[in-house]
């Protein structure tokens, strides 16, 4: 007797690997998620105490670190167009730019990894401390605002994530992850 074709089709083997492919880049995404990483930090655990959340460590031991302690408000609710920035590399010499001139993958802020980005002309200054950079190319960042309050984050580094500035003598251009502190003065 002979056979008869069934009914039901069979999915190509092609569909089957994009469909595996697409699930796998959905877990990495959510288990790499910056907002699921904050969720799980923030959540106690039932056996530990919960654990205070601290700002980057100050890595340059000279540079007053502007902390809600000590910080004083400026009673302004944006930096002038006459400020300059001074930033601080891990590495080499410090330089001082005008604030009008500072760049972020060419926008006038910072996009931090909770969607969030904040402009140049609301920080007093920021701080990176970047451990593990190398293995996870991100770095926390403590923005002080202009009215003393503090911001945790973190930034994530993509090949273009350069901080550029016209300086006296030419162009600027650094990688943020060599980037160690900015601070803004008027």
């Amino acid at each position: 007797m002979p056979r008869q074709p069934s009914s039901k089709k069979k999915i190509p083997t092609e569909l089957w690997v994009a469909l595996i492919g697409l699930a796998g880049v959905i877990i990495t995404a959510l288990l790499g998620s910056p907002i699921l990483l904050e969720m799980l930090k923030r959540a106690p655990s039932p056996h530990a105490p919960a654990a205070q959340v601290q700002p980057p460590a100050t890595q340059d031991v000279n540079a007053p670190v502007a902390t809600p302690a000590d910080c004083v408000p400026s009673g302004l609710s944006e930096l002038p167009a006459t400020a300059f920035a001074t930033i601080r590399p891990l590495e080499g010499a410090i330089s001082q730019v005008k604030m009008s001139t500072l760049r972020y993958e060419y926008q006038t802020g910072l996009l931090l990894a909770s969607g969030i980005t904040v402009d140049f002309k609301k920080m007093r200054s920021f701080e990176l401390s970047n451990p593990g950079f190398t293995t996870d190319f991100a770095a926390d960042i403590a923005i002080v605002f202009l009215d003393c309050a503090t911001h945790l984050d973190r930034i994530q580094s993509q090949s273009g994530s350069f901080l550029t500035a016209e300086t006296q003598v030419g162009q600027m251009e650094l990688h943020i992850l060599d980037v160690k502190r900015v601070d803004f003065d008027w």
